[in-house]
């Protein structure tokens, strides 16, 4: 999906189990996210759970932010440990 300038724009949702909201101020990256069974690729992030996600931008030009939503249930999330530590540093 295109992200126009000046606006932001979430790309994904809870039914793919990742979104992406990007804000611009300038230029107009196109943005892809999606959602792994197993890792791809790379050091995973949300491996305790096992999602696995990736987020593209076309370019990085006028962007400001990017948040990343990984979307779990209560059973995902193995006994013992701490829901609060399933951010990415």
């Amino acid at each position: 999906m295109i992200v126009p300038f000046g606006s932001t724009t979430t790309v994904g949702g809870r039914d793919l189990g990742v979104s992406a909201a990007v804000t611009t101020f300038t230029g107009r990256p196109e943005v892809t996210v999606a959602n792994y069974p197993s890792n791809p690729e790379g050091t995973p992030v949300f491996s305790v759970i096992g999602k696995y996600v990736d987020v593209q931008l076309s370019s990085p030009t006028g962007v400001t932010s990017v948040e990343i939503r990984v979307y779990y249930s209560d059973a995902d999330v193995p006994a013992g440990v701490d829901e609060s530590t399933l951010r990415n540093p």
